[in-house]
């Protein structure tokens, strides 16, 4: 039934009554007489008494009338509120399926511009990319990191001469992926890249596969954790206030460069290293060297923690303020090695001293005339304070021109198996 017809009846239904009130008014004036003899038998003033119980009850019923209006009228209301949530309900879908049909299209424009020959149009769309992410981490930040790691690998492959890299391009995605949020705690693969000239400082990588690439010649203040450096490559590296926490960095190569503040710690993959010509300032080498090569290298101020020194070919390198102390020394080249305040009273076991000297004159890239100051000199150990008790089964004499002859060809195989021709950097 409407609301219209509801009030039809109401009213008809009040015509009613007071039509038969002005029929009935003497036999009601009558009743209510008697009934007012009846209830107040001893009472004077009967009869305003029962109009007052008669106005009562009258005000009652026009209460409760005005009650059920109100009611009627908070349904209305509801249902015109529940009503306009509905229609804003639909309008917000609507709006968020045009919006998701938007970035949708948006997405795939830039997964085209990436293609592009045009350096302008493929910067387009690895930041709308990047925007997309942005704005819904959880649906695209790892989806996105993937294709612009994929971008990365393809655009700056090691695979590729350098002139043939964008580093414009190679800088952006790398900047996107490493100097913002959108992306942290998310797994990122850079394997086998090119980064020789991009710019890394100041940066914290984590769960980074950057294993066969060439990493950046200069770097300062950069913390790695959990990444994977296998095989990775630098020369004429300087490297500045590093951290390497919990990293594989098994069989990288680095030649001539630099550390200064290197400190790495925690992770056990870092065997097989090979340096050549570099250095080693103030720096932490909390890991697992064995097996590594370190030729014509200089260490300076340097910890190797507690870690055993074994199976290292230290040739032509030189120690200066070094504590091996805490460190077992085993089946180690020291051949050619110049030596002062070294300190190392404990076990040395199998190791081979030739031509020791107490000097550490450096020619950074001169293997061989790092090797011609030892050729056919005795050994000069007063550079070293050892235990006598705990320094058992080393060879001991002095450097031929034989022995420097086989250091030079290992030098040089190295040399030209991991560099074997130089490319213009980025």
């Amino acid at each position: 039934m409407s609301r219209t017809n509801r009030k039809i009846i109401l009213y008809i239904s009040i015509i009613i009554i007071v039509i038969l009130i002005i029929i009935f008014r003497q036999e009601l004036l009558l009743n209510i007489e008697n009934f007012a003899f009846w209830a107040y038998p001893n009472d004077e003033n009967r009869n305003g008494e029962i109009t007052k119980l008669i106005i009562n009850i009258i005000g009652g019923f026009v209460v409760l009338i005005g009650l059920r209006a109100a009611l009627i009228r908070a349904k209305a209301s509801q249902k015109g509120i529940e009503k306009q949530s509905e229609s804003i309900k639909n309008q917000t879908s609507q709006i968020e399926l045009t919006r998701i049909s938007q970035t949708n299209e948006l997405f795939k424009n830039a997964i085209e511009h990436l293609g592009s020959k045009s350096e302008s149009i493929v910067l387009g769309g690895i930041s709308e990319l990047h925007f997309i992410a942005s704005e819904n981490k959880e649906k695209f930040s790892e989806v996105v990191l993937n294709i612009l790691c994929s971008k990365l690998r393809s655009e700056a492959s090691i695979k590729k001469d350098a002139e043939e890299i964008s580093k414009t391009i190679t800088q952006t995605i790398i900047d996107y992926i490493y100097k913002t949020k959108v992306y942290t705690n998310l797994d990122s693969d850079i394997s086998s890249t090119n980064l020789t000239g991009i710019k890394l400082n100041n940066t914290k990588i984590k769960n980074c596969n950057l294993s066969f690439s060439n990493i950046p010649w200069k770097m300062h203040n950069i913390e790695f954790e959990n990444c994977n450096l296998t095989s990775i490559k630098c020369s004429l590296g300087k490297f500045k206030d590093i951290k390497i926490i919990n990293c594989n960095i098994f069989h990288s190569k680095f030649n001539a460069s630099e550390f200064e503040n290197l400190e790495i710690t925690n992770s056990n993959g870092i065997q097989k290293l090979e340096c050549l010509n570099s250095k080693f300032t103030n720096s932490i080498l909390n890991c697992s060297l064995y097996n590594s090569t370190f030729i014509s290298c200089e260490f300076i101020s340097t910890d190797f923690s507690e870690n055993d020194i074994s199976s290292i070919n230290f040739t032509a390198s030189s120690f200066f303020k070094i504590d091996f102390s805490k460190n077992e020394i085993t089946n180690c080249n020291f051949s050619a090695c110049g030596f002062v305040e070294v300190i190392t009273n404990n076990w040395i076991q199998k190791c081979t001293f030739k031509g020791i000297k107490n000097d550490t004159r450096y020619y950074m890239l001169f293997n061989e005339k790092q090797l011609e100051q030892s050729l056919n000199t005795e050994n000069n150990f007063s550079g070293i304070q050892y235990n006598n008790n705990l320094f058992l089964k080393n060879e001991t004499s002095i450097l031929t021109k034989e022995d420097a002859d086989d250091s030079i060809k290992t030098y040089n195989e190295l040399v030209k198996k991991h560099y074997p021709k130089k490319k213009k950097a980025l």
